[in-house]
């Protein structure tokens, strides 16, 4: 059915782009996950000068990020939180509405924005709350079946910006 809209009815694909890359995909087990439900993944495909992803006709985005990065167990690889918030937010209003809308999966920590205590204020903690969410720390096996719901609903969101 995913190869009838994308590319099929829309004319595009659909990446996965780590926005945290670190060569290749970030999260290969995520990776492996995706490309099983026949999804491309690809590293940070970014014009680092303007802070939007690299797009063209024939491609949607799907831009995967840790906004904690490994927090609690481990330090920040790139940016603080406070960082990838502001990122998210921006590209989200850069790209709302239009036909090349970025959607966002949050992949980190299940406990992470309930022991959020990085500066991000109880009205952004509430706004992530809205945004697509698979927990890192999951079983594999559970993870890959709340991956095949958040792909459902992931299409919806991508083709409901589509014109």
């Amino acid at each position: 059915m995913e190869k009838l809209i994308w590319p099929g009815i829309t004319g595009r694909t659909v990446t996965f782009v780590s926005v945290n890359p670190s060569h290749g995909f970030h999260w290969h087990d995520l990776g492996q996950d995706l490309v099983e439900l026949g999804c491309t993944v690809t590293e940070g495909d970014m014009d680092y000068g303007t802070g939007n992803f690299i797009s063209d006709s024939t491609r949607r985005v799907v831009a995967v990020v840790d906004i904690f990065d490994g927090w609690p167990t481990e330090r920040y690889h790139r940016f603080s939180p406070r960082q990838y918030v502001d990122f998210i937010f921006s590209i989200r209003e850069k790209t709302k509405g239009s036909s090349d809308e970025t959607v966002f999966l949050l992949y980190q920590n299940s406990r992470a924005l309930e022991q959020a205590e990085h500066g991000l204020s109880a009205d952004v903690l509430m706004r992530l709350d809205h945004y697509f969410t698979l927990h890192s720390d999951i079983p594999p096996k559970r993870r890959r079946k709340q991956l095949k719901t958040l792909w459902n609903r992931i299409q919806q969101a991508l083709l409901s910006s589509e014109h």
